[in-house]
């Protein structure tokens, strides 16, 4: 017992045998006890015991179990109360948190380079503290002072230039440098440091293979940038040679090292200290759910000078915010990928669609849906230029006009031309829609013509048109769409003009030939027979090369065997209601034909 009457203490321990682990329940309860004893009374004196307030519990970082405890401040006397409770605790660590914050950083740059400024160096708390566990501490932004010299107006200064040093590779393109260092800094009004304090060329060594990273040595430590009162010097390095593409990289290296100098004082001064300005209101809340933090801070209002005391304390304050406010999870918005485009809805000026589906929708700060659902494109089946098996279109080549149909068969119209089709298209519609909106093709000789056989000038077959030449001569057609009624231009999308039957006499008199210009594009069989041959003025020239006979003649253009194939050539005009066809025989004793189909 702690005294022999008046009442006294006496206590009792246990500890722990063995911890928790793999699961198993924690320890929980007292580890000591106290009891009175002696209470006999000594004297009249009456003095109760009193307990202290419980420390911080220990930390839970590796341990199942923690502890805190708790001193006697003030012992029983006389008839005073006994001291009685716990002055050891043990408490599981399944759910507590503790506070968990960074190492301090380094020092930031002084704010001022003489007369007395101040640094900072800061931490950050990385994990706040849960269910009691040890609290986050207060300080977490440290202030001192530095370049506390005293200044005087001196300018910059250099070294001379150092030799040039080493190629920076032993093979292939590299460099040299030189280098000077500072030999004072600017103080007060002094001129600022602003000359170049390293000189680069190139060198070349011989040709090498795989170069790795190659880091230069320290070159030589630079001035003190003060006498005394404490100053900084500092040297630096570079990397020599760059790895080539697939060497070795650089490693991570410190590239600039500084340190303190002339720490020794100058002379004594009157000293100012530091003092702080009122702190600002607290800040928004990093977070607007589930903790966040808030800060505040402050600036120096004076500033110590290089004798005096800097402020003393934290610049920031943090503290935890909106730590019990519930989230949603946040999700961004996901669409599926787009759909094939649809098969075009009509052969000219159609609509091909497609579309896509929201895979995922946003939530809560996520980014929310933003976007079409389904695209429109304009389209058209595009027959292309080999595509001569598609009726609809051709155009009827069936009907020739009055003046030229019979009586009149072979000869000029009144207007000059040689054939006139009528309504071999419609502008629009089909069938009895086209009633008044109907296009003629007009074929008429722009150059003086001589035909052998005037009357062969005809519609043939299944839309083909039938034009001779007499050997030794040649002609420019014009062929021309125009309106039924009005005679306008009716200008096509795309117009296509087939010419069949380009073949030759025996010997190879009376040669056929077609003169073109301003196609977009031209089509023959791969077995042809017809050479292609560029002229001056951009005509192209299409010539026969094989014997002919009235076989070779097709009746439909879309049933020509590949033999006529073989003698055909097929011309693609865009925008277009005037093509100009120079039709050519050479000397010879024939009377050549010349069948056509257009679309």
């Amino acid at each position: 017992c702690s005294a022999s009457c008046g009442g006294g203490l006496k206590t009792r321990i246990r500890k722990i045998g063995q911890l928790s682990s793999n699961g198993g329940r924690a320890c929980d309860g007292d580890l000591e006890e106290i009891h009175e004893c002696s209470v006999d009374s000594c004297e009249t004196r009456l003095v109760d015991c009193a307990l202290g307030q419980w420390a911080q519990w220990s930390s839970c970082e590796g341990m199942t179990t923690r502890f805190r405890i708790r001193l006697i401040e003030v012992q029983p006397e006389g008839l005073g109360q006994a001291c009685s409770g716990a002055l050891k605790e043990a408490e599981a660590c399944s759910d507590v948190v503790d506070c968990l914050v960074t190492e301090w950083s380094g020092w930031d740059g002084c704010d001022r380079t003489c007369g007395g400024g101040q640094h900072e160096r800061t931490r950050e708390v990385i994990r706040n503290p849960r269910n009691s566990g040890m609290a986050c501490p207060e300080r977490l932004v440290e202030t001192r002072g530095c370049s506390e010299q005293p200044c005087e107006s001196k300018d910059c200064t250099v070294s001379e230039w150092s030799l040039w040093g080493g190629c920076s590779v032993a093979c292939g393109i590299g460099s040299r440098t030189r280098g000077r260092n500072y030999t004072s800094r600017p103080c007060e009004d002094g001129q600022g440091c602003d000359l170049d304090l390293e000189e680069i060329k190139p060198c070349a060594e011989p040709p090498c293979g795989c170069n790795d990273c190659k880091w230069g040595d320290w070159v030589v430590w630079s001035q003190c940038s003060t006498p005394c009162d404490g100053g900084q010097r500092a040297r630096e390095r570079h990397i020599l040679a760059a790895p080539d593409p697939g060497c070795k990289p650089c490693e991570a290296k410190e590239k600039e090292e500084i340190e303190g100098c002339n720490t020794q004082r100058c002379h004594d001064k009157v000293c100012i200290e530091g003092e702080w300005a009122d702190w600002q209101d607290w800040e928004a809340c990093s977070a607007s759910c589930m903790g966040g933090q808030t800060w505040r801070a402050r600036s120096v209002k004076t500033e110590a000078n290089d004798c005096g005391q800097p402020a003393i304390g934290l610049s920031m304050e943090h503290r935890p915010c909106n730590v019990n406010v519930p989230c949603v999870a946040s999700v961004d918005c996901l669409f599926d990928e787009w759909s094939d485009w649809s098969t075009c809805t009509s052969r000219c000026a159609g609509l091909s669609r497609r579309h896509r589906n929201i895979k995922q929708h946003g939530k809560g700060s996520g980014v929310f849906c933003n976007g079409p659902m389904e695209q429109n494109r304009h389209c058209q089946v595009d027959s292309g230029i080999q595509d001569w098996l598609e009726p609809t279109m051709y155009l009827d080549l069936t009907t020739l006009s009055q003046e030229q149909s019979p009586s009149g068969l072979g000869g000029l119209d009144s207007s000059g031309a040689l054939m006139r089709f009528q309504r071999v298209a419609c502008q629009s519609g089909r069938g009895e829609t086209c009633k008044g909106n109907s296009v003629d093709l007009v074929v008429t000789p722009k150059t003086s013509y001589t035909g052998c056989d005037m009357q062969a000038n005809r519609k043939k077959g299944t839309n083909l048109g039938s034009l001779n030449v007499a050997s030794g001569t040649s002609v420019k057609l014009e062929f021309r769409l125009v309106d039924s009624e009005t005679g306008d231009d009716v200008p096509a999308k795309e117009l296509m003009i087939k010419i069949f039957d380009l073949d030759e006499g025996l010997g190879g008199t009376s040669m056929e030939k077609v003169h073109a210009r301003g196609f977009k594009n031209y089509e023959l069989s791969p077995t042809t027979s017809i050479q292609v041959e560029q002229e001056l003025s951009q005509l192209t020239m299409f010539s026969a090369s094989r014997y002919g006979t009235d076989d070779d003649d097709p009746d439909d253009p879309m049933q020509a065997t590949p033999v006529q194939e073989a003698k055909a050539v097929a011309l693609l005009y865009e925008g277009a209601a005037v093509v100009e066809l120079n039709f050519e025989v050479d000397p010879g004793s024939f009377c050549k034909t010349f069948l056509f189909s257009a679309r």
